[in-house]
C-alpha cells in the first residue's frame, strides 16, 4: 500500500583502510557493540565489543583505545589493550568501562547523549576510528502501566513515519528534508515515533537520538510471504542488518518484525516467531512487536512478539469511532499480562474538500473532507488518553505519501490519511488537535478555517486548545466563554448572517486565533472545494 520507488536515493561512501581495521562488513553496522550492563543513579556498566580484521598476510599487532566523553568532551572511561590480528578471520576485543554517576538520556525532556570512540593505534599513530553516540537509558513494559524509561512511565504517543517523500522526488531526498519533517513532528508534541516500513536513513536515527524520540522500527514483512528458503533467508537477513545497524542509538526501543500480513496459518505464526528469537538473539536489551490487523486479536501470529500491536480503523473501514475505547478494554481484560498498544489508527482528509457538519465518506472514493478526519482523531485521542495500559499509540500517518494503487480523495496515487499534506504545505486540523493534546506549548486554533463560503443560519463553532476555558467573538460580538473539554472548546448553534464573518477565539492564557468567512443567504449550499490560506505554510498559526 505504497509506492516502491527504485534508484540509488541514499549517499554512497568508499572507504578506505589500512590492512589492520575495525570491521567493516558486520552486515553494515559499525563494527563496534555497546551493552548496558548495569545502570543506576550512581554508576554505568558497559561492555564494548570490537570487530578486528588483518586483510594483510602477516600478523599485525595493535593497541584498541577506548574513550567515552560527555557532551562537553571530557573523558569520563577509557581503556587500552593491546592486540595481536591474525590474517584473515576478524577477532572480537571485549572491555568494560565504568561510569559514576551517569548523565541519563531521559527522552524529550533530557536527550543526553555521551560519544565513545574505538581508535586502532599503530605505533603512536591512529590508524582507525569509529565513534558513536551513547545514551545510557533503559527500556520497559508494564501491562498496566504502559511503557517505561528508566524505570518511569513515559507515555508514547506519535506517528507512524513513511519516509521524507516529497512530490517529484520520492524518496530521493537527503537531510534538509528530513529535518523539516521532524521540526514539525516536534511541534506536534510527540514523544515517539515509528518508522515504517522499510529501513530509514541512518541521519533519522542520529536526529532522533538528538531530540529524544522513542523509535520503533521495522523490517519490511509487509503483506504477504512466501515459504521458501530464500524468502526466510532474505528477511531475516534484513532483521539482522536492521538490528547491527543500528542498536547503537538510544533512541531504539522496539524492532518491529512485521506488518499485516495477510494470511492466519501455521507459516506465518512459525516466521513471525522465528524472526522475534532472532532479535532477541542479536539484542535482547530491547522489545520485540508486530503490528496486527486482520486475524483475531488473540491469534497465535499476535502474540508471538513481546508486545501486541494493533491496527486499528473503526469509523473509517468500518465499525464506529467510539468502539476503540470499549475493544481496548475488552482486549485488556482478556490478556491482563500482555502489553498492548496501537500500532495504526487514523482517517483520510483532503484540505481542498470541506463539509459541515461531514458525511461519512467511503474509503475508496473521491470524497475526503478534512472535517471528518478531525471528527475521527477527536474520539481517539480523548480514548486512547483515559488508558494508560496502552504501551504506544501510533497515528497513520504523518504525513500524506505516495501509494500507486489508491484511487481516491483529491489525488490519484496518493494515500490521504496524514496529519499534513504530502508537501508539507497544509496542517489538517487533525494536526493542530493533536497538538492540543501533546504540546506543552499553548495551543488554540479555530477549526474549519478553509470552508470560507458557508450559507446564513446556525453552525456549530470548535476549537482545539490546552487552556481551561475559551471565548469566541463573531464580528466583534461575544458568544460566550466555554470550558476546554478533551481539548475541545465547543459554541453549539451560533447563527451566521449573510454578509462577512470575523471570528476571533481567545482563551485564558492570552492566546488568539481567528478567520473570515464569507456569509451566503439563508438557503444557499456552501462551496465546498475552495481553500483559504491561513498562514499554515511551514508551520502553524499562532
Amino acid at each position: 500500500d505504497f509506492t516502491v520507488f527504485g534508484g540509488l536515493i541514499r549517499p554512497v561512501r568508499l572507504i578506505e583502510t589500512p590492512q589492520a581495521h575495525i570491521e567493516l562488513l558486520d552486515h553494515g553496522g559499525p563494527g563496534v557493540r555497546v551493552d548496558i550492563e548495569q545502570l543506576s543513579a550512581e554508576r554505568a556498566r558497559l561492555q564494548v565489543q570490537v570487530q578486528l580484521r588483518n586483510d594483510g598476510d602477516q600478523p599485525a599487532v595493535r593497541q584498541l583505545r577506548l574513550t567515552l566523553r560527555d557532551a562537553a568532551g571530557r573523558s569520563m572511561a577509557q581503556q587500552s589493550q593491546s592486540l595481536r590480528i591474525a590474517p584473515g578471520a576478524p577477532i572480537t576485543a571485549t572491555a568494560t568501562l565504568d561510569v559514576r554517576q551517569p548523565h541519563l538520556w531521559q527522552g524529550i525532556p533530557d536527550p543526553y547523549l555521551y560519544r565513545l570512540s574505538a581508535e586502532l593505534l599503530d605505533a603512536r599513530s591512529v590508524a582507525d576510528a569509529v565513534q558513536l553516540p551513547v545514551g545510557l537509558r533503559q527500556f520497559g513494559v508494564d501491562p498496566q502501566r504502559g511503557f517505561l524509561l528508566n524505570g518511569k512511565p513515559y507515555p508514547l504517543h506519535g506517528v507512524n513515519y513513511f519516509h521524507a517523500g516529497r512530490p517529484g522526488r520520492g524518496v530521493a531526498v537527503g537531510p534538509a528534508e528530513i529535518d523539516e519533517d521532524l521540526r514539525l513532528l516536534m511541534d506536534l508534541g510527540l514523544t515517539g515515533l515509528r518508522l515504517v516500513h522499510y529501513q530509514h536513513p541512518a541521519y533519522t536515527y542520529e536526529r532522533a537520538d538528538q531530540l529524544g524520540l522513542v523509535v520503533w522500527t521495522e523490517i519490511p514483512l509487509n503483506a504477504s510471504m512466501a515459504e521458501t528458503a530464500a524468502f526466510r533467508d532474505n528477511i531475516q537477513a534484513q532483521l539482522r542488518e536492521l538490528i547491527r545497524q543500528n542498536r547503537h542509538h538510544a533512541s531504539v526501543a522496539v524492532w518491529g518484525v512485521g506488518n499485516e500480513v495477510y494470511r492466519s496459518d501455521e507459516p506465518i505464526r512459525a516466521l513471525l516467531a522465528d524472526l522475534h528469537a532472532l532479535a532477541k538473539q542479536e539484542d535482547p536489551s530491547r522489545l520485540t512487536t508486530y503490528a496486527h490487523c486482520c486475524a483475531p486479536d488473540d491469534h497465535p501470529m499476535a502474540l508471538q512478539t513481546d508486545l501486541a500491536s494493533y491496527n486499528r480503523y473503526w469509523g473509517w473501514y468500518d465499525g464506529e469511532f467510539k468502539d476503540i475505547g470499549p475493544w481496548a478494554d475488552k482486549l485488556h481484560a482478556r490478556m491482563p499480562d500482555k502489553p498492548i498498544g496501537l500500532g495504526e489508527f487514523g482517517a483520510g482528509a483532503s484540505v481542498v474538500q470541506q463539509e459541515d457538519p461531514p458525511r461519512r465518506p467511503e474509503p475508496g472514493g473521491r470524497w475526503h473532507p478534512e472535517q471528518y478526519q478531525a471528527l475521527f482523531h477527536e474520539t481517539y485521542a480523548a480514548e486512547v488518553a483515559r488508558r494508560p495500559f496502552l504501551w504506544g499509540s501510533f497515528i497513520w500517518l504523518g504525513f500524506d505519501h505516495a501509494a500507486a494503487n489508491r484511487h481516491e480523495g483529491d489525488t490519484t496515487g496518493r494515500n490521504d490519511k496524514g496529519l499534513v499534506s504530502y508537501d508539507r504545505r497544509h496542517l489538517k486540523d487533525a494536526y493542530h488537535l493533536m497538538r492540543a493534546w501533546w504540546s506543552r506549548q499553548p495551543v488554540l486554533h479555530l477549526t474549519s478555517k478553509r470552508l470560507v463560503h458557508r450559507p446564513a443560519g446556525p453552525v456549530d463553532i470548535k476549537a482545539y486548545s490546552n487552556a481551561r476555558q475559551a471565548t469566541l467573538e463573531v464580528n466583534g460580538k461575544g458568544m460566550g466563554t466555554v470550558a476546554v473539554v478533551d481539548r475541545i472548546a465547543r459554541w453549539p448553534g451560533v447563527v451566521l448572517e449573510a454578509g462577512r464573518a470575523v471570528l476571533k477565539v481567545t482563551d485564558d492564557r492570552g492566546s488568539a486565533d481567528g478567520v473570515e468567512w464569507e456569509i451566503g443567504k439563508v438557503g444557499e449550499s456552501a462551496e465546498t472545494a475552495k481553500t483559504a490560506e491561513t498562514g499554515e505554510v511551514g508551520g502553524p498559526a499562532r
